[in-house]
């Protein structure tokens, strides 16, 4: 695997990822209740002189990748997860590369966020879609992401927008 590889090739770590099994009941967005096995992204970091090296993308390539072909010590996991920050563009186009799509907005998730906005992404991929899985973060045509899928991470991005704009764009009482 590269990205083992290359984070071994230094004494010190250059990249990381943290992860457990979470048995999450959620609303998916779409109509339903859901309760899945995932496994969740705690941690995903790169220090940032190895950054643009596509380390990040190599780690996430490898824990779907393990997901998927069912190797995780849990059997049972259908979905790979995490929560990222609104503002984190980098991470955001990241895991959208990898076929992550937004399932839920939450308000507040970051309170002891250094962003200045402290509202998070919660980003699910169900290994089920995966049609490749070597180049899930590699290859566009690599995930199947149904329509509806596709429409809720649609809305959710635009969340953050919205808020943003009733933030820094109050409603405007007009006088009497």
């Amino acid at each position: 695997n590269q990205s083992t590889r290359l984070t071994q090739s230094s004494q010190l770590p250059s990249a990381a990822l943290t992860v457990k099994a979470n048995t999450l009941k959620h609303n998916a967005g779409y109509d339903r209740k859901m309760v899945s096995t995932s496994f969740y992204i705690c941690f995903l970091g790169v220090l940032s002189k190895y950054r643009k090296l596509k380390l990040g993308t190599y780690l996430l390539n490898a824990a779907i990748r393990e997901v998927a072909n069912g190797e995780s010590q849990h059997h049972d996991v259908k979905d790979v997860a995490l929560n990222v920050n609104v503002e984190n563009q980098r991470a955001l186009g990241l895991h959208h590369k990898c076929h992550m799509r937004c399932i839920n907005y939450k308000k507040d998730y970051y309170k002891n966020s250094t962003y200045q906005h402290v509202d998070g992404y919660y980003l699910n991929l169900n290994v089920k879609q995966v049609i490749n899985i070597k180049k899930v973060c590699f290859d566009e045509q690599a995930v199947r992401i149904p329509t509806k899928i596709q429409q809720n991470d649609e809305q959710c991005l635009k969340q953050y927008k919205s808020s943003l704009k009733s933030m820094y764009f109050p409603a405007v009482k007009e006088a009497v």
